[in-house]
């Protein structure tokens, strides 16, 4: 684990970017999402996933396409009875390029080889293709719960 500061929150962060007093197991519950649920701004027992006594996977950033992939990850694994699920924003999501790469949309980095890249996505961009996309995940996750018999609690940043 790495600790570090940032003003006055202490942040207690796994290896994995994550952001937990609880380590993933067996038939335990999980939370997915962005710095909202990784908390950032605030101490790891004001979390919403402290306070729902799950395991925080929360990750700063993070698109609506990684959280499904995270969820459906971490269920094939571990096997929890419920999970926990607030979306992102739906313009965050990702792409692969033409060599295999997995991008994330929208990122301004104007030094970088990919930003003309970037900024041709960004452009093509609209909030019908943002929608699209956020509901694709919506739908994996609540088919592969449901075949699995998991609970799946949901919500998202903007409600």
């Amino acid at each position: 684990m790495d600790w570090f500061t940032e003003q006055w929150i202490q942040y207690n962060k796994q290896e994995d970017e994550y952001r937990s007093l609880r380590q993933p197991e067996q038939d335990y519950p999980a939370s997915f999402g962005c710095s909202f649920t990784y908390g950032t701004g605030v101490e790891m027992e004001q979390t919403w996933s402290f306070l729902l006594d799950c395991v925080n996977l929360g990750v700063r950033g993070a698109s609506n396409d990684y959280i499904s992939r995270m969820a459906v990850t971490y269920c094939k694994l571990y096997n929890p009875k419920d999970i926990y699920v607030m979306w992102t924003f739906p313009n965050r999501r990702e792409y692969v390029d033409d060599s295999g790469t997995l991008l994330k949309y929208k990122a301004y980095d104007p030094g970088s080889e990919k930003y003309a890249w970037h900024r041709a996505n960004f452009e093509l961009s609209n909030t019908y293709s943002d929608n699209y996309n956020l509901t694709k995940n919506k739908l994996l996750l609540e088919s592969f719960c449901k075949s699995e018999n998991i609970k799946l609690h949901q919500t998202s940043v903007d409600t």
